[in-house]
């Protein structure tokens, strides 16, 4: 995946783990802390990955151990949280772990997107800029 997307993501990623929380705050001070740490639970595992591999073009072997790495690092978080943190809303603190999980999909997508916008109005612009020599050239000739 290239570092542009994987950057985007663990920004996102980092935004709604530190803001959702800070907003829900008001509401809750246990809803809070739990959507929290169900956004730590994803962000934390994925950017010392990220971290590990920046720069580096890794082998199929080195991938899969580093995601299991990852896998075994989120493993710690959920004992520590569980074993730590009291009280705790689990319904939301899932439900941001899934939230959280849910950007390695609808951010590239949306990535895409902007790219194909991008590429099409500028496309189009060529296209209209390309037609105007046209007719000023049939101009010309008559």
């Amino acid at each position: 995946m290239n570092t542009n997307v994987v950057n985007r993501l663990l920004q996102v990623q980092w935004g709604l783990t530190l803001i959702l929380p800070a907003t829900l705050l008001a509401i809750d001070k246990t809803i809070a802390l739990s959507v929290m740490v169900g956004g730590l639970v994803i962000v934390v595992p994925g950017a010392l990955l990220a971290l590990y591999w920046s720069g580096r073009q890794p082998d199929f072997f080195r991938l899969m151990m580093g995601e299991a790495a990852k896998l075994l690092i989120s493993v710690i978080i959920f004992i520590l949280i569980f074993v730590n943190v009291r009280p705790l809303a689990p319904v939301w603190m899932f439900g941001m772990l899934i939230l959280t999980q849910l950007t390695w999909v609808v951010i590239p997508l949306l990535m895409d997107r902007q790219k194909a916008k991008e590429v099409n109005s500028s496309s189009s612009e060529a296209d209209c800029e390309h037609g105007l020599e046209d007719i000023s050239e049939r101009k010309s000739q008559t």
